[in-house]
C-alpha cells in the first residue's frame, strides 16, 4: 500500500508544481499542508481563545453587555468577505494571497498598493498579539513579572513571545504545521470546555445582550457611540482568515484545500465566539465589577470558577497564543517572500529566497521579528499603545481586504468568473449571488474602516495626537509606499519581463 500511496503523492505534487509554474514561479517552498493543517492555519491566526480573552474587556467597558450584538454582525460581513477570497484563493493558489489577488484582478499598480497594505496590517498585527501572554501568564505564576509597570511587562513578555515563534517558524514548515495542529486541537477542546463550565454557571437569562450598563452616557450619539467603539473587539478577533490562502504553495491541492479552510476557520471561530460571548455574560456574577472593564473575561473566571479553573483555562489560552504568534509571522512572511519575489520591495533579492535547509522564507521571518521588536519597544510604557496598536493593524487588513472586494466586484461586473471553475470542481457562486455577496462585501469593509479610523479620546486617548494617530499615520503609510511605488518600481516594466525576472531569480536561488 505504501508505494501506490507514494506514487499518487507524487503524482499530486507534480500537478501542483505544474500549476504553479503557469503563474511563472518555480516552487521552492515544501507542500507539507495537508486539508487540517490549512484550515489550523488560519484557525491559529483568527485564535478564538486568544482573541476573546485579550480584548473581551474593550467590548464590555465601551458597550456594556450589548457589545455582544457587534459580533454577529461582523460575522456576517467578514463572511462575505470570506466567500469573496474563496473563489480567489481557488483560482489563484498563490503565496501573498491578498496581493496576488488584487495584482491578477486589476493590474500590477493596483495589486501592489493591495499588498504594502496587507503587509503593514501584519506587520502590526504580530506585536499587537504577543503582548497577549500579559493576560495569562502573569496570572499562573509571579515568576513572569518582570515588572510591577503593565505595559512593561507585557512588552518583556511580548518579546520572549516574538524570540520563540521565531525560531520555530526558522526550524522546519513541517514542525511547525505540527505544531500548530496540536495546538488548534487544544484550543477547540478548550473553547468546549469553556461554554460547558460557562452552562454551569449560568446567574441570568439571555436579555442581558440588551443591557448597556449606561456606557452611553456622554456620547454624541448615544449608546451608538458607545456600540461603534465597543466593535473593535469583534473587529479584532475575525480577520486572517485568509491566512490559509497565503500559504496556499505549501499545501497539497490548494485550490481545493486553501478556500474550504478560508470559510471553515471563520465559520468555526464566528459561531463557537458568539456562543462563548452570549453564556459569559450570562455568568457574570456582577455586571458593575470593575475588573470586567479592566482585566475582563480572566476576572470572570476567575470569580465563577476559583483559581484551578482559571488557570487551566489560562493555559490552554497560552498555548493558542503561541501557536497564533507561528501563524501571524508565517502569514506575514510569506506576504514579504511573494513580494520580495516579485521584486516588489527594497532588497527583494535577499526576501525572495528560501533556506535550503528548513524551506521556509528565513530572511522575511527574521525582518517581520525585528520590525515586531522595534514597534514593542517604541511603545515600552505607553499604556494606550495596545489599543492603537490594535486599532491600527484592523485598519490596515480592512484597507487591503477592500483592495481586493473592489478589485473583485470590477472584475465580477464584466463577467467574472468566467473560467468554468464549477465544472472544474472549483469553489464558485452563482452570477447574481456572487454580485450580492461581493457588493456586501465592499460596504461593510468601507462602513468598518471609517468606525474603526475615527478620532476617539476615550479609546486612543485624551492627547490630540493619539486621537488622530490613525489618521495621522495610515494615509502616511500609505504615501510612502505610493512614492516608493513610483520611484523605485519603474511602473512602465510590463507583467511578462516580472515574471519572466522572477523564474529567473527563483531558478538562481535554488
Amino acid at each position: 500500500m505504501t508505494g501506490p500511496r507514494t506514487a499518487d503523492a507524487v503524482d499530486e505534487h507534480a500537478k501542483d508544481a505544474q500549476d504553479l509554474s503557469g503563474f511563472g514561479y518555480r516552487p521552492q517552498l515544501t507542500r507539507t499542508l495537508g486539508a487540517f493543517s490549512s484550515f489550523a492555519a488560519s484557525f491559529s491566526a483568527l485564535s478564538l481563545m486568544t482573541g476573546i480573552f485579550q480584548v473581551w474587556f474593550i467590548g464590555y467597558a465601551f458597550g456594556g453587555p450589548a457589545f455582544f450584538w457587534f459580533w454577529p454582525i461582523v460575522f456576517a460581513g467578514q463572511l462575505m468577505v470570506a466567500l469573496v477570497f474563496a473563489e480567489l484563493a481557488a483560482r489563484y493558489p498563490l503565496a501573498g494571497a491578498a496581493y496576488q489577488w488584487a495584482r491578477h484582478l486589476a493590474g500590477r499598480a493596483w495589486g501592489w498598493g493591495t499588498g504594502w497594505l496587507y503587509l503593514a496590517a501584519q506587520l502590526v498585527t504580530f506585536p499587537a498579539l504577543v503582548v497577549a501572554y500579559q493576560l495569562t501568564l502573569p496570572q499562573l505564576s509571579s515568576v513572569f513579572v518582570f515588572s510591577h509597570n503593565f505595559s512593561k511587562n507585557a512588552v518583556i513578555l511580548g518579546l520572549i513571545l516574538l524570540v520563540i515563534t521565531t525560531i520555530v517558524n526558522l526550524v522546519s514548515v513541517k514542525f511547525l504545521a505540527r505544531l500548530n495542529n496540536l495546538g488548534v486541537i487544544a484550543e477547540i477542546l478548550g473553547a468546549l470546555a469553556l461554554i460547558i463550565l460557562l452552562l454551569a454557571h449560568i446567574h441570568r437569562g439571555p436579555e442581558v445582550v440588551f443591557k448597556t450598563n449606561g456606557t452611553g452616557a456622554g456620547h454624541s450619539w448615544g449608546y451608538l457611540g458607545a456600540f461603534l467603539v465597543s466593535g473593535f473587539m469583534a473587529l479584532y478577533n475575525m480577520y486572517a482568515f485568509d491566512t490559509a490562502s497565503t500559504l496556499a504553495e505549501e499545501t497539497e491541492n490548494p485550490r481545493y484545500h486553501a478556500p474550504r479552510a478560508v470559510l471553515r476557520s471563520l465559520i468555526t471561530v464566528g459561531l463557537l465566539g458568539m456562543i462563548i460571548l452570549l453564556l459569559s455574560l450570562m455568568a457574570i456574577p456582577n455586571l458593575s465589577s470593575p475588573a470586567l472593564s479592566t482585566i475582563g473575561l480572566p476576572a470572570l473566571l476567575q470569580s465563577t470558577m476559583g483559581n484551578t479553573v482559571a488557570k487551566a483555562f489560562l493555559i490552554d489560552v497560552t498555548l493558542a497564543i503561541t501557536v497564533c504568534g507561528l501563524a501571524i509571522q508565517a502569514w506575514s512572511a510569506r506576504t514579504l517572500f511573494a513580494m520580495g519575489r516579485d521584486h516588489q520591495l527594497p532588497f527583494s533579492r535577499m526576501l525572495g529566497r528560501v533556506s535550503h535547509n528548513s524551506h521556509a522564507p528565513a530572511v522575511p521571518v527574521l525582518v517581520t521579528a525585528a520590525i515586531g521588536a522595534l514597534i514593542l519597544l517604541i511603545n515600552l510604557g505607553n499604556p494606550k499603545a495596545f489599543n492603537a496598536i490594535v486599532a491600527l493593524g484592523i485598519i490596515f487588513i480592512y484597507l487591503a481586504y477592500l483592495g481586493v472586494t473592489i478589485a473583485a466586484l470590477r472584475k465580477r461586473r464584466h463577467g467574472w468568473p468566467s473560467d468554468g471553475g464549477r465544472a472544474a470542481g472549483l469553489f464558485t457562486m452563482s452570477p447574481r449571488v456572487g454580485m450580492l455577496v461581493n457588493w456586501v462585501a465592499v460596504i461593510f469593509g468601507a462602513v468598518m474602516t471609517v468606525n474603526l479610523i475615527w478620532p476617539r479620546a476615550e479609546f486612543y486617548g485624551p492627547a490630540w495626537y493619539q486621537q488622530y494617530i490613525a489618521v495621522i499615520f495610515v494615509p502616511a503609510v500609505a504615501l510612502l509606499g505610493a512614492v516608493y511605488y513610483f520611484i523605485a518600481q519603474r511602473p512602465e516594466r510590463s507583467e511578462p519581463e516580472i515574471a519572466e525576472q522572477v523564474i529567473v531569480a527563483t531558478g538562481s536561488s535554488d
